[in-house]
């Protein structure tokens, strides 16, 4: 049975006329509520900061009205070390290399995901994914960190009180 009805998209009404009952109007609601919960890509102004092709760097940004968490996700993907693997990475992960194969929106999933279902404890979070295009890799060596002092403990923690209180 066909049935017409109005439906709205961003609060502007967008007639839809003879759609098959309830079913098709299920099924476009949840891909109107799918959009809702997609990343979208926003590239990097600094024109210094680019993959590997020099196209530009970015991020996918997926903002939660009111909440003050965030999850910042960095990509993995190793790295290239030479002409030819370099060249083995452009061929087979293009998009470890550049960003112009990125979609303009991506859907988070597990962690990433906004759905409370599946992601229970980070699903109202701002979620940030950052794709991985520079192929580089970052190690060092440096001194090790001093550890933090020791918290007194009984008698020396008395005497120091009492020494403060004399002064």
């Amino acid at each position: 049975m066909l049935k017409r009805c109005v439906c709205y998209l961003f609060s502007s009404p967008l007639a839809v006329q003879y759609l098959p009952s309830r079913r098709v109007v299920s099924s476009l609601s949840q891909s109107l509520a799918g959009a809702a919960n997609d990343m979208r890509l926003h590239f990097l102004k600094n024109t210094q900061v680019t993959c590997n092709d020099g196209t530009p760097a970015g991020f996918y940004l997926k903002e939660f009205r009111g909440s003050r968490r965030w999850l910042l996700f960095l990509e993995g993907g190793f790295c290239c070390y030479s002409k030819e693997t370099c060249d083995s990475r452009y061929q087979n992960i293009p998009r470890l290399m550049s960003s112009s194969v990125w979609p303009q929106t991506k859907r988070g999933s597990g962690i990433l995901s906004s759905q409370a279902e599946e992601n229970p404890h980070w699903h109202n979070a701002n979620i940030v994914f950052i794709p991985y295009c520079s192929s580089d890799v970052w190690s060092g060596v440096g001194p090790a960190p001093t550890p933090p002092p020791k918290p007194r403990q009984g008698r020396e923690k008395e005497r120091d009180r009492n020494t403060n209180a004399s002064k």
